[in-house]
């Protein structure tokens, strides 16, 4: 989405405490570069501690004028701290989270997010508990599902025409 509405100075963020549980998602991040046929380099991918980007007065002009984030609570944050800043979201920087968190319901710039079907996994997490449980699945096989996550287009990271 990023590269195909012109965003190529993007990068995804990993807190420094959580790059180890984003692995996956980093990975699909740069199968999007791949796909798109675009180079890959260390600078897509951004390694701070969320305090810099929050601070009174973070630099905002040496970061990408695009940040994938694995959280919607924290993209809010940055987004506070660059309109506080004097940046305009969209238009100086542009965000995308990725849970579809209530947030989007106060937040004065809409997130740009991914809707995940929470209720189809818990009721898929009960139908495996119940069954590894009742013992009419087995125990020793690995139950996965794959579920489809929706993006969601808001203003913090519009399509450009």
């Amino acid at each position: 989405f990023l590269l195909d509405n012109g965003y190529t100075d993007c990068a995804m963020y990993l807190n420094n405490r959580e790059a180890i549980r984003l692995q996956e998602m980093l990975a699909g991040f740069k199968r999007g570069f791949e796909y798109k046929g675009k180079p890959w380099s260390d600078t897509h991918v951004l390694y701070r501690d969320e305090t810099d980007l929050i601070k009174k007065e973070p630099d905002f002009d040496k970061l990408p004028k695009a940040l994938f984030l694995p959280d919607d609570a924290l993209a809010y944050r940055i987004i506070y701290a660059a309109e506080r800043g004097g940046r305009r979201v969209p238009g100086d920087l542009a965000f995308i989270g990725f849970d579809d968190q209530t947030y989007n319901l106060l937040a004065q710039t809409g997130l740009t997010t991914f809707h995940h079907p929470i209720k189809q996994k818990g009721i898929e997490a009960a139908r495996i508990l119940t069954g590894l449980l009742d013992g009419s699945l087995d125990k020793k096989t690995i139950h996965r599902k794959l579920f489809t996550a929706e993006m969601v287009v808001r203003e913090s990271c519009p399509v450009k025409k």
